[in-house]
């Protein structure tokens, strides 16, 4: 071996060298003259060869051996074959044995690889010292294994499980394709890697396993049969190896397989929208959403959230509204209580970052997304619950047309419609409840003009845009399917779009959708990226003028502010200095709002001036709009109080022109009566699949077919997250502990011994659940009254099993109207109070800022 192990210049030259160097198991054998009479002998028919094998598989794949070596085989090893010539190469007698022998692997060659339990190692090699050679050849060496593991009780059992086996080497490969998104060469190197160096360990183990066993006077047939079964039970080598049945992953096509046999991976399917022509550009990748649909009613996560939400009680009578079921829409038409609804999301995008010059929008597609809408909201905010349905090149639409490209989605949504789908051997339908996008997405759909600079704008009213220039609060009633079919019938017979509608929409024949009524607004693209992006620029651009500051000030605040909590991530970006609008993207906007008194706040030389007034009231509607639940009565007073005031004021503040965006916001009130809470409708969590899939183009580096390697490495994605439950509850502890009285003091051990909790349970300085982060002295929200909300710090964190609770040191805040923020007082003392984790209407932790000194918070969202 030694001397083989010296320079290779290539991975294949490499293998030749150790396959002639380490002669197998077969090979080292010698005839037998004790050889056990129920174990079948072959003899190689080479001259000047002498072993001899237990099984045809094995004297073929010895054939092999030196067909590769350059050495005649003189005959057929089959018996009876009337095939006399000799064969010279290894391809010669494969095609044979395929052709005239098709059932030759029938005989020593196992369909299904030996599970592990028949010839676990340390078994066998525990065994064999304390047997004497009489007692050797008369084992029975198909159970030896077996009944070692039972008398063994330290053996895992999970450990002999082939399967088990197989599905971790599987994953690790599902893993480097749809999560590292690595290209397939790589992968493809990284498998002959893990080949290489498996042999080079067998080859060692074969020749140091043939000499120990030989001093243990163990007959050389035996010998041969260990070895294999050695060979065999390391399922590293064997997975990737061809001389070895069984599972193998040595190619990207036999890897793919495994994935489908196992791991339900569904590939995309390419429809070519040009049958005429097999070469065509004119095609899209396409995911059926019942086949996706399928696969996910498998998962238990996924069929615990449906299920619960079949069994959710009817919106009540008080009047809150925390859900799209509690919408108006949603009510009116009457759903039945086991139903499966659908989101579809579609939005352009380019995934290929940092593009110039002439292939800015070369590669730009268009993407169709699905989420399960009964999932709860915190899990459809994931991006795991985001599953692809086609990618179409943006070219190929405008080339094609709307209704060919999206024909067979049509048709797929209606089928599911009417026939259903099964769920727990039952047939429950499937219906597509809201289209989400942004307004030139939904506009695009909706067969609506995708000009917001004509004289109709609006998708949810026929105003004209004078008039919203001139009063920007006035908007008239929202379109229904009555007056949209009436807009399409004068588009039609004049050939030109009216009242804002140009053609009809190829979704509108299904059961519920229609675009007068399902295309819901985005609260980013609208407000945080729209309204709030210009308006609080020309705020700030007042401050500059008044001479209380400049840009320079302000962006040298920015910074220097450090975020803290959930703000880290998405820290305001730097203000543009020409004043246009601001330089950051939707929640970095949205986060600078919410943190301007803490960042230039003390600068501010009269809270009464008009410019801070406009901005505290812009901070308002922005937390009523963003809330994710809110009671129905605070409609009215949002739409004809708040945003008329804001308009008026804005008209003496601002020099801006006002923008279709600001009309889209005066729709919002009555948008949210009739859909629920708009956050839970917004378009960021798709964003993160442009974002996923811009990731892969970069990291694959390949750009030839780039929808195809998009759509499949997403369903190898899907595939990888399938592997585990999808929204399983994660609990994570740090500096955890046996809870005990004894260390803590004052109110906090008395608490602990008043409330008589028992010492199984378990404490810990920080925790997290659902990705969100606990640890001592964060702030928790519990309760809102008028301008008071109670909250506490975080003393003490225990937990058992799942069920976490809090000791909270329960201190009120109290609101400063001149900065629009709460304030703790300055002197922290309470009355302890223990919380549990389910019952925190406001999970996150609340981040602090300090505001002269003292602690304080910005709401994200107005509290019930």
């Amino acid at each position: 071996m030694n001397n083989h192990v010296s320079t290779f210049h290539r991975k294949t030259k490499h293998r030749a060298d150790l396959s002639a160097a380490e002669p197998s198991a077969a090979e080292l054998s010698a005839p037998n003259q004790d050889r056990t009479p129920n174990i079948p002998c072959y003899s190689c028919c080479v001259p000047d060869c002498i072993v001899s094998v237990p099984s045809l598989w094995e004297l073929i794949q010895h054939f092999y051996r030196h067909l590769e070596n350059g050495v005649e085989i003189p005959t057929c090893p089959i018996q009876n074959c009337d095939f006399k010539l000799p064969f010279k190469k290894k391809s010669n007698l494969q095609v044979h044995l395929s052709q005239k022998h098709r059932s030759w692997r029938d005989e020593g060659c196992p369909k299904k690889r030996p599970h592990s339990e028949n010839f676990a190692t340390h078994s066998t090699a525990t065994s064999l010292p304390s047997t004497s050679r009489d007692q050797t050849e008369d084992m029975d060496w198909e159970s030896t294994g077996e009944a070692n593991c039972e008398a063994n009780p330290d053996v895992d059992p999970l450990i002999l499980n082939d399967e088990l086996m197989f599905d971790c080497i599987a994953k690790f490969y599902l893993k480097l394709y749809g999560e590292f998104f690595l290209p397939y060469k790589i992968i493809q190197e990284i498998s002959e890697a893990i080949a290489l160096i498996s042999n080079m360990m067998h080859c060692r183990v074969k020749v140091l396993l043939f000499n120990e066993l030989t001093k243990l006077k163990i007959s050389e047939q035996q010998i041969n049969m260990i070895r294999f079964k050695i060979m065999c039970a390391d399922l590293l080598y064997a997975s990737h190896s061809k001389d070895i049945p069984g599972p193998t992953f040595t190619t990207d096509h036999l890897r793919k397989k495994y994935f489908e046999e196992h791991f339900h991976y569904k590939p995309p399917t390419e429809i070519s929208l040009d049958p005429n022509s097999e070469k065509t550009n004119k095609k899209y990748m396409y995911v059926p959403v019942q086949q996706t649909l399928e696969t996910l009613l498998e998962d238990p996560s996924v069929q615990k959230e449906i299920e619960n939400s079949f069994q959710e009680q009817p919106a009540g009578q008080d009047g809150i509204i925390s859900n799209y079921t509690d919408g108006q829409q949603y009510i009116i038409e009457n759903h039945p209580r086991r139903e499966i609804h659908l989101f579809v999301f579609q939005d352009g995008f380019n995934p290929v970052m940092n593009v110039l010059g002439s292939a800015k929008n070369k590669y730009k597609d268009l993407g169709v997304y699905f989420t399960i809408g009964n999932l709860k909201s915190i899990f459809r905010s994931k991006i795991a619950s985001k599953h692809l349905i086609m990618l179409i090149r943006e070219s190929v639409i405008k080339t094609v047309g709307t209704s060919k490209c999206f024909q067979k989605l049509k048709e797929h949504l209606g089928a599911l419609e009417e026939n259903g789908i099964i769920f727990k051997g039952e047939n429950i339908k499937v219906v597509v409840e809201y289209f989400i996008g942004d307004s030139l997405g939904q506009h695009f759909i909706g067969g609506f003009v995708e000009s917001f600079s004509g004289m109709y704008c609006c998708r949810f009213c026929n105003v004209k845009r004078k008039t919203y220039k001139k009063d920007p609060s006035v908007t008239h009633p929202l379109r229904t399917r009555l007056s949209f079919q009436h807009c399409l019938y004068r588009s039609r017979l004049t050939g030109k779009p009216y009242e804002g509608v140009k053609q009809d929409s190829v979704f509108n024949t299904l059961k519920y959708f229609h675009s007068s009524s399902h295309l819901v607004p985005c609260f980013a693209h609208d407000l945080l990226e729209g309204v709030i992006s210009f308006d609080l620029s020309g705020i700030l651009a007042t401050f500059v003028k008044s001479k209380w500051m400049s840009y320079d000030f302000i962006n040298r605040r920015i910074r220097k502010f450090r975020c803290v909590g959930v703000d880290t991530p998405n820290k305001p970006a730097l203000v543009n200095v020409k004043g246009l609008k601001l330089g950051g993207h939707a929640v970095q906007n949205w986060t600078l709002l919410r943190l301007l008194p803490f960042i230039i706040g003390d600068k501010i030389k009269n809270k009464e001036h008009d410019a801070w007034k406009l901005y505290l009231q812009l901070k308002n509607l922005c937390e009523y709009f963003s809330a994710p639940e809110f009671c129905s009565s605070v409609v009215p007073y949002i739409k004809d109080v708040l945003l008329p005031q804001y308009f008026e004021l804005r008209s003496k503040v601002l020099s801006s022109k006002v923008r279709p965006k600001h009309h889209f916001m005066c729709h919002y009130p009555e948008l949210m009566l009739k859909y629920g809470p708009l956050i839970q409708l917004w378009t960021m969590p798709y964003e993160q699949k442009h974002k996923m899939f811009k990731n892969i183009c970069r990291l694959s580096r390949n750009f030839k077919n780039l929808e195809y390697t998009l759509a499949t490495r997403h369903q190898l994605n899907l595939c990888y997250l399938g592997t585990s439950p999808l929204f399983e509850e994660e609990i994570t502890e740090a500096g955890s502990k046996p809870l005990s009285p004894d260390s803590h003091s004052g109110p906090v051990s008395q608490l602990i011994q008043h409330l008589n909790i028992s010492q199984d349970w378990r404490e810990c300085e920080v925790l997290i659940k659902d990705g969100v982060q606990y640890k001592h002295n964060d702030y928790l929200l519990l309760s809102s009254c008028g301008t008071q909300i109670t909250g506490g710090f975080i003393r003490l964190i225990i937990i058992k099993g799942r069920n976490i609770e809090f000791f909270l040191e329960v201190i009120n805040a109290f609101f400063n109207p001149d900065l629009g923020i709460y304030e703790l007082p300055m002197v922290k003392t309470g009355f302890l109070q223990k919380v549990s984790r389910n019952q925190l209407k406001y999970p996150l932790p609340q981040p602090l800022y300090l505001y002269k000194g003292v602690e304080g918070f910005s709401l994200k969202n107005k509290l019930i």
